[in-house]
């Protein structure tokens, strides 16, 4: 059943903002139905509490003078009999049916429109803790990607080291050979020797000196690599923790994200509530769409 429309007729120039921010030069003498200014096929809502709050704006259309109004324009005959007849008809078969036709209960719509709006700005603060929780894991992803870095240039610092003592290892091995050497060749000289006995005792004391001195070279040498393996041990050790840390960060990370992915579920989940919500009357349509949109 058609119900009759609420007409109002602007009484003077108006200015109207509308809700994408668009300005219109709504004319005297237009008329609005339903609270709908209509331009060109395009249907423009203006806020009822707006027209209703400014009547020597929006002057409310009484049907009974649009009736006295159509009669004359029209040129029917006998206006003011026909009218007569007309508006008993009018209140008792259209009125009646308004009056009997459901309402819309305000209180309810401002309710709705408030816990929409609670909706939003509770999404609002989700995205907001998201972004801000996205910061602090890019963050530390950053501070992980130098901890890479320095640990990869401590290992290379690492493998040169090592070479190094490959190297001291290698001439050590080297100067113990040629003491070995030295040993093998000193029963020899002693006996082509053994006929010059004081001589042979002066080069048999130089050369056991020459080997102690050797030998105690040799010490030292064996104690220097003995303390870098010490040292290189101590590094791969430290080593090994870092590369434990940035596992455990990395899986830190991973459950984060697992955390943000459950968020946005959730945050999916209100924003179709809401639009649901939109659906039930046009009040309820958001003015402009919330953040949360974009996902």
């Amino acid at each position: 059943m058609n119900i009759m429309k609420i007409k109002h007729k602007l009484l003077i120039d108006y200015q109207h903002l509308s809700s994408d921010k668009k300005i219109f030069l709504i004319k005297a003498g237009t008329i609005l139905n339903n609270y709908i200014y209509d331009i060109n096929g395009d249907e423009i809502s203006i806020d009822s509490d707006i027209v209703n709050s400014n009547p020597s704006i929006f002057g409310a259309i009484d049907w009974k003078q649009e009736l006295h109004s159509y009669i004359k324009s029209n040129k029917l005959p006998q206006p003011k009999t026909l009218a007569k007849k007309l508006e008993p008809f009018i209140e008792q078969m259209v009125l009646s049916d308004k009056a009997n036709s459901p309402s819309i209960d305000e209180d309810e719509i401002k309710e709705r429109e408030y816990e929409l709006k609670r909706k939003e700005d509770r999404l609002v603060d989700k995205e907001e803790d998201i972004n801000l929780k996205l910061d602090r894991l890019n963050k530390r992803e950053m501070e992980h990607k130098e901890d890479i870095n320095i640990l990869s240039s401590r290992e290379d610092k690492l493998k040169e080291y090592n070479k190094e003592l490959k190297s001291l290892k290698i001439e050590l091995d080297s100067r113990l050979g040629d003491i070995k050497e030295k040993e093998r060749n000193l029963d020899k000289i002693i006996i082509e020797k053994s006929n010059k006995k004081d001589d042979l005792d002066q080069e048999y004391k130089d050369l056991q000196f020459k080997i102690e001195s050797d030998m105690l070279d040799l010490s030292n040498r064996e104690d220097e690599l003995e303390t870098r393996n010490k040292e290189l041990l101590n590094f791969e050790n430290e080593l090994s923790d870092k590369e434990s840390i940035i596992s455990k960060k990395e899986s830190e990370l991973q459950a984060k994200k697992e955390e943000f992915s459950a968020w946005f579920d959730e945050i999916e989940k209100l924003n179709s509530e809401i639009t649901k919500w939109e659906s039930l009357h046009w009040k309820l349509k958001r003015v402009q769409r919330p953040p949360s949109s974009i996902l």
